[in-house]
């Protein structure tokens, strides 16, 4: 039996899932720019690392595959009170149905309250505000895909180098690495896109109702 796949690599990048890989791919399509574990945060389970920050938002982005346990809600709290920037979770499994994206959530949590969009919901904005080439590469970046039944030379090497260092060594690796990368995709990054433009109202909206009523239900 293969041993479970810890490193997965995206435009030159080192992911820990391959649903974040998914998610990347996705928010490329629609030309969201992201930044990959870029701020390390303190609360009070611990230090936390958002899996993307998305500098043309003002959002982290933390990637989940079944969805958030209440201690993953509460690190996303305290790292919003930190930082002042919210944290929206991506989750779910991602499918074709009826040339729509389905079974996909992205949702933000305010206590036990939360305000979500399904991956169906987000395509029809897609759909409506774009062309039907972005849209097609939308649904097939989005779509869930299974994992490879068999590692690349690099891929093996990867794995390697991975569980032959520390924890420490690991991220020490995963800074130098992931540093220069975030820095090109910032310098590069130029007029705001629609999907960012849409998702930087989201933000204004949720941090315009927590200073003005706290733990408001947004449902």
């Amino acid at each position: 039996m293969r041993d479970k796949q810890q490193v997965f690599g995206y435009a030159g990048y080192e992911m820990r899932s391959h649903s974040e890989t998914r998610w990347a791919a996705l928010m490329d399509s629609i030309s969201i720019s992201w930044l990959y574990e870029s701020q390390l945060i303190k609360t009070r389970h611990g230090y936390y690392l958002p899996d993307f920050y998305l500098p043309a938002v003002g959002l982290f982005v933390e990637v989940k595959g079944l969805g958030p346990t209440a201690v993953e809600i509460e690190k996303a709290e305290d790292a919003e009170a930190a930082t002042g920037i919210p944290v929206i979770f991506a989750y779910g499994k991602p499918e074709l149905l009826g040339a729509e994206l389905a079974h996909g959530v992205v949702a933000y949590f305010n206590g036990a309250k939360r305000i979500s969009f399904s991956t169906r919901e987000l395509g029809a904005l897609v759909r409506q505000s774009y062309d039907i080439h972005t849209y097609s590469a939308f649904i097939c970046a989005g779509e869930h895909q299974g994992m490879p039944d068999s590692f690349s030379a690099s891929d093996v090497m990867l794995e390697w180098v991975n569980k032959s260092m520390d924890r420490s060594g690991r991220e020490s690796y995963a800074a130098s690495l992931h540093g220069p990368l975030n820095q090109a995709k910032q310098d590069k990054h130029g007029q705001q896109s629609k999907a960012e433009w849409f998702l930087a109202k989201f933000a204004e909206k949720v941090r315009s109702r927590r200073k003005t009523s706290g733990r408001e239900n947004y449902d």
